[in-house]
This record gives structure tokens, sequence and C-alpha cells, in this order.
């Protein structure tokens, strides 16, 4: 099944925010975009880079505004 680069990113960020459910973490955007760097550094698949990137883009103008 193909899902949109919308649900991808969707998806990543839901993973994000388990992540930090899972370390008992504040779910802010900023939190959000700090384990989604720290997804980004250890991701090895382009493709998956490019989400998570798109995602990072997201969740930072999220707590700029």
């Amino acid at each position: 099944m193909y899902k949109s680069e919308e649900e991808k990113v969707n998806i990543v960020i839901g993973e994000a925010i388990l992540g930090l459910i899972d370390n008992d973490v504040d779910i802010i955007a900023e939190t959000v975009t700090e384990n989604l760097k720290q997804m980004l550094a250890l991701e090895t698949d382009d493709a998956r880079r490019r989400v998570i990137k798109k995602a990072i883009q997201l969740t930072s103008q999220a707590f700029l505004h």
C-alpha cells in the first residue's frame, strides 16, 4: 500500500511522540523536533530521512509561532 508524503510525515511524527511518551517526556513541539533530529541521526534509509526532515520542518515551525 502506497502512502502519501503527508501520511508518512504524520507517521514519523507519531513515532517521535510515542518515543517521548515511553520516556515520560513532555509532549511539546520542541521536544518532538529534538526527538525527530535524533531519529534522523540514526536513520540510514534516504527516503525515510527525507520524510523525517519534512517532519522536522513542520514541528520546528510549530514552536516558532
